[in-house]
């Protein structure tokens, strides 16, 4: 069991407000309302990406329907079948997403969900490591530019008659 201190610096690190997250082989996108992996992208409605957001930063412990109707919904009042259809998109459009037959979300009866699959933060773009260049393309262009060499020389070269 986590800290209160330790859960809300996973909650403030992982999941700021729009920051991407990795959930299994899916990355979330908060900010946009996708998801994406192997199997594509989903746009998911605003509640529904809501609710993934608070079950990963409670990086796999059980959250309440209470605290999950609470903090989604927060002052609006609603029925068990809002948090009920918003788990059941979840499931269906992340193992869609996923191209698997996993379960992402557990239901612990009485209890609440949980988020199975590992979360992570997104992997920074700006830290990606350089793209190599293909060793094809180096002796191709070392060879044009010989040629292109070859070509001036010649054509510089006085004429003997």
């Amino acid at each position: 069991m986590t800290s209160a201190p330790q859960q809300a610096a996973k909650e403030n690190s992982l999941n700021s407000p729009g920051q991407p997250f990795r959930v299994g082989r899916v990355l979330a996108e908060p900010g946009s309302g996708q998801i994406r992996g192997p199997g594509g992208a989903r746009k998911l409605d605003p509640k529904v990406m809501d609710v993934l957001v608070r079950l990963a930063a409670a990086g796999g412990e059980v959250v309440s329907r209470d605290t999950l109707m609470a903090d989604v919904w927060e002052a609006t009042i609603v029925t068990d079948f809002a948090l009920s259809r918003c788990i059941y998109q979840l499931r269906k459009n992340l193992a869609k997403v996923a191209r698997t037959d996993d379960s992402p979300i557990e239901t612990l009866p009485k209890r609440g969900y949980r988020l199975c699959w590992p979360v992570a933060e997104a992997a920074d773009k700006s830290a990606a490591k350089p793209r190599r260049i293909h060793p094809l393309f180096v002796i191709s262009g070392a060879a044009l530019l010989a040629l292109a060499a070859s070509i001036v020389w010649l054509a510089w070269q006085p004429t003997l008659v």
